[in-house]
């Protein structure tokens, strides 16, 4: 019992268990639908103003359009208001209307084919145009002409048979037409980049609320972050054990006060210095196999000797393992007290059993289920059976068969109520 209570305290300490990931925290929630929303918005805002520049450009398109129709117009209505001016008065000034119209309506007439050329309505109504306009265009000539050879009767005639004016009706009512679907289009388009434009006001807001969350969750995530590290750093100095974590060449990069002390220097004077500054020569092979052991993803619990700053070395053990960041971590324990602890078992058995070795009588020890563990040679001698051959017997192999079963029973009652005192005394045993 006594030897159960002392191995039980000086038992070797367990390895630090390994902590579950922590799980994912509502700050990191926040921030990842931040950031989705921010990307998603972005996306949005960039497709969004493609989109309104192009509805943008389709309004100016058809203000342009419509302004080249009131161009065709105006050129046509210019040039009849001239024709009537020369066909009353003869001034030759009359005529310049009718000579701009000749030279620009072409021109002006392909401006037009070209802006609508997306539009087959359109394009179609500007045949009937070109076709009117050039007859309307040869009947003015040919007013100009009667009249400047001094015919104005035949002139006249020409006016009053009223096929121009119908002509120009017709002119109207197709520029009038086209002016009517660019109206349309213009609403429609106009409405699209309005639309358009009402969406990214409300993809902006999103856009500055999205940044709010990413940086409301950024920093939430550090103030996390920074919580963590200052539990994981109070955990740490405050370990009762020393905790040494070295990098991949084997020096030191942390150390705890308990490790400070454990060795006698200061913490300054611990990094960047190595496990082979603590050791004897004797044990840098072991060392180096130990590190490459750990360094293939290994763990390791061992004892070692390690060297204080005044010389003197303290008995240890030493829990290694490998962190996810590939540095080397050892949690190491000062074993002198259970040194001293085993060392006093070891000398008390050594007493205990020179005691029973010296007595002048036989001594036999049984154990809970009354078997031999220990006996001396007195016993040898009286019972004539070896310690071999006693040795995880029953207690009963040296008692005559007719006292066997009350020998049970009071070994029994011995256990349950342990009590110094004699037993079957005076039994002849064998």
């Amino acid at each position: 019992m006594v030897r159960s209570i002392i191995e039980t305290s000086v038992a070797r300490h367990d390895p630090p268990k390994r902590t579950a990931p922590a799980p994912r925290t509502a700050q990191g929630s926040l921030a990842a639908l931040g950031v989705t929303l921010l990307a998603v918005t972005i996306g949005s805002l960039f497709y969004g103003q493609r989109t309104l520049a192009n509805a943008s450009d389709w309004v100016d398109q058809t203000i342009e359009v419509r302004r080249a129709i009131e161009h065709v117009r105006s050129l046509l209505v210019d040039a009849e208001t001239g024709d009537r001016g020369y066909l009353l008065t003869g001034a030759a000034s009359f005529q310049e209307p009718f000579d701009r119209a000749q030279r620009e309506l072409p021109a002006a007439l392909d401006a037009l084919r070209t802006r609508t050329a997306d539009d087959p309505v359109q394009q179609t109504t500007l045949v009937s145009i070109d076709d009117l306009a050039g007859r309307r265009l040869e009947i003015l000539g040919t007013i100009i002409r009667l009249r400047e050879a001094g015919n104005t009767d035949a002139a006249l005639d020409v006016v009053r048979s009223g096929t121009g004016r119908r002509w120009m009706d017709d002119l109207r009512h197709d520029l009038d037409a086209m002016d009517a679907e660019e109206v349309r289009l213009l609403d429609v388009r106009r409405s699209t980049a309005r639309t358009w434009s009402i969406s990214l006001t409300g993809a902006g807001v999103l856009a500055a609320l999205a940044l709010v969350v990413v940086a409301f969750g950024h920093r939430r995530l550090n103030t996390f972050a920074q919580r963590k590290a200052e539990e994981e750093h109070e955990l740490f100095e405050s370990a009762p054990d020393g905790i040494f974590v070295a990098d991949r060449d084997g020096r030191y990069t942390r150390v705890n006060a308990a490790g400070c002390r454990l060795l006698g220097y200061s913490r300054e004077e611990i990094i960047g210095r190595s496990i082979t500054d603590f050791v004897s020569s004797d044990e840098l092979a072991r060392q180096a196999a130990l590190r490459q052991h750990l360094t293939a993803g290994g763990t390791d619990i061992s004892e070692w000797q390690l060297r204080r700053k005044d010389g003197t070395y303290v008995p240890t053990e030493l829990n290694s393992n490998v962190l996810p960041d590939g540095q080397l971590r050892a949690v190491v324990r000062d074993v002198t007290n259970r040194r001293d602890a085993e060392s006093a078992l070891r000398e008390s058995e050594a007493r205990f059993r020179g005691l029973l070795e010296a007595a002048p009588d036989a001594m036999i020890v049984v154990n809970g289920e009354g078997q031999v563990v220990l006996v001396n040679r007195q016993a040898e001698r009286i019972f004539g059976y070896s310690r071999a051959e006693l040795l995880g017997q029953p207690l009963e192999l040296l008692i005559p068969e007719r006292f066997r079963g009350r020998h049970g029973a009071h070994l029994t009652r011995f256990f349950a109520n342990p009590d110094a005192g004699p037993m079957g005394s005076g039994l002849e045993l064998h």
